[in-house]
Order: structure tokens, then sequence, then C-alpha cells
């Protein structure tokens, strides 16, 4: 990876960090990645106390940060299953 594509991959997951948990390196079945971001939302409708919860909502994210020179259709295809099997 050339400094160029460190220093954007950089400022990328700066951006990302306020919200998201940021980890480096990561290895899942198939393939690894320079980083990944996970983000959890959990919204509670509820009545008079928080005992009586009418709804609740959650909302998991998960974002996978691939550096490279060229993407071909064959490795876009492979990286999207990889990444769909580990984020299920």
């Amino acid at each position: 990876m050339t400094i160029e594509m460190q220093n954007r991959l950089e400022k990328l997951l700066s951006a990302y960090s306020h919200q998201y948990n940021i980890d480096r390196d990561v290895t899942v079945e198939g393939g690894s990645f320079p980083a990944t971001a996970t983000f959890f939302l959990r919204d509670e409708n509820y009545v008079i106390s928080r005992k009586n919860v009418i709804s609740a909502v959650e909302n998991h994210e998960y974002v996978y940060f691939l550096v490279t020179e060229h993407l071909g259709v064959e490795d876009l295809q492979r990286h999207i299953e990889i990444t769909k099997a580990d984020g299920l």
C-alpha cells in the first residue's frame, strides 16, 4: 500500500471513528481487510417506565475497508460474498 493510499485510508477512518468502532488488520474467513468499522444503535419506546417497552429497534452496521490499486469484477464479487457471510 502506497503512502498516499495509507493517508486516504487514515482520513476515511478518522471520519468514521466518531460514530463507529474501528478495528485494524481484520482477518475473516476467506480474506483480510486493513480495517473494519462497526456501529450499534438500539432505540426503545416505552410507557411510564422502562419496564413497559412498547417497541424496540436495533441497528447493526458493518463497514469493510479494502485498499487496492485495481479491483476486478471477480475480486469484487469475492469480497462481497466474504463480507456478507461475515456480517450475517
